[in-house]
């Protein structure tokens, strides 16, 4: 799925953003859409601004196993504090990361093949190996919103088939 889709179905997911479920995560609908777009903007920022002569390739076993397997397993990493947001997080606050991450997406394609961002764990990321872990870390994220979701509209169901008997 493209990163544009993966976008349009966070705005979607915006309609829930006060949604939470400790089962699920710690974090709301809000703060997980929030991490996402700050996430895309960040790293094309990154992208844009990177040197391609620098880059430099490294071996690294945990970002080839998540290009290879397209899965970031929950529970593992922590989000760095370059991309979380720790004051609420509004719907205004979303739209405005919304807007950016469609503009930075637009210039993707049109940098350079070896423009690079560095990971903190998984090390540097070529603009086209950027593009997989973006899709990777935003359907990680999607999925874990869907996830909240679908465990409150069950929640509103059971509630409501309590209060009718």
């Amino acid at each position: 799925m493209k990163l544009m889709r993966k976008l349009a179905r966070l705005s979607v997911a915006m309609r829930f953003k006060d949604a939470c479920n400790p089962e699920v995560s710690s974090a709301s609908v809000a703060w997980h859409i929030d991490h996402s777009l700050r996430v895309i903007n960040k790293i094309c920022n990154d992208l844009q601004t990177s040197d391609p002569q620098s880059y430099k390739f490294e071996e690294n076993p945990a970002r080839q196993w998540v290009l290879k397997n397209k899965i970031i397993k929950r529970g593992i990493a922590q989000a760095p504090e370059a991309v979380t947001f720790d004051g609420k997080v509004t719907s205004k606050i979303l739209l405005e990361q919304l807007e950016e991450a469609k503009k930075n997406l637009i210039l993707f394609e049109t940098l350079p093949t070896h423009a690079f961002f560095s990971h903190h764990a998984m090390g540097m990321f070529t603009r086209d190996e950027a593009k997989k872990f973006l899709k990777i870390h935003t359907q990680h994220h999607l999925s874990i919103i869907e996830d909240i979701i679908s465990s409150k509209t069950e929640t509103n169901k059971e509630e409501e088939l309590t209060a009718a008997i």
